[in-house]
């Protein structure tokens, strides 16, 4: 009698996990969408939303630094308005840096300082573009948001992750009114 109770219980067992692998299989894990939320445990980010978001953190900085430097150069709001802004995406975007628990590139907050070569370039040059004049000034601030509104849309087109990406569309909304300021400026009034 034990011995026929436990056949039935093995038994039983087999049906219940047959049953469990049918309905696994019913919710078309094979594809890959699907496989990529089982693999990918919340917070897992991929190489490229790790290269973006170390990207975007200097490429803030940058824009804070550059439009804070030519603010103090010629006095001008939308300058001081738009650094103020960039703060924020600086901010928002090391937020994310420190949920993921990554090394934030940005190792010295000073105005002007980058540990990488290619963003202390890249802020020197717009520098001195703009120490020219107030109109290289709004030049200056159409580069660095055209740059960034690309730079933003190729790290989108790349990121899964829907909390980064809000922030990616934050920045792209900010990114583009700080374009259209600029642009203002620069156009003639007829």
């Amino acid at each position: 009698m034990i011995h026929l109770l436990k056949l039935v219980s093995v038994f039983i067992l087999a049906v219940f996990i047959s049953s469990c692998a049918d309905q696994i299989t019913d919710t078309n894990y094979t594809n890959d969408e699907a496989l990529k939320d089982v693999i990918l445990a919340p917070g897992d980010l991929s190489e490229e939303e790790v290269a973006g978001l170390i990207y975007m953190r200097q490429e803030e900085k940058v824009a804070h630094d550059v439009y804070t430097t030519l603010a103090q150069t010629w006095n001008l709001s939308i300058l001081t308005n738009i650094a103020s802004s960039e703060q924020s995406h600086m901010d928002a975007v090391k937020k994310m840096i420190n949920k993921y628990q990554l090394t934030d590139p940005v190792t010295d907050e000073t105005v002007g300082v980058f540990s990488d070569p290619e963003f202390q370039t890249m802020y020197d040059d717009l520098v001195l573009q703009g120490q020219q004049s107030p109109s290289e000034t709004m030049l200056v601030g159409q580069a660095i948001e055209n740059k960034d509104i690309e730079d933003l849309n190729t790290y989108i087109s790349v990121t899964d992750n829907n909390d980064i990406l809000k922030m990616y569309d934050r920045l792209l909304a900010a990114s583009e009114r700080h374009l259209s300021s600029f642009t203002v400026h620069i156009t003639p009034a007829y």
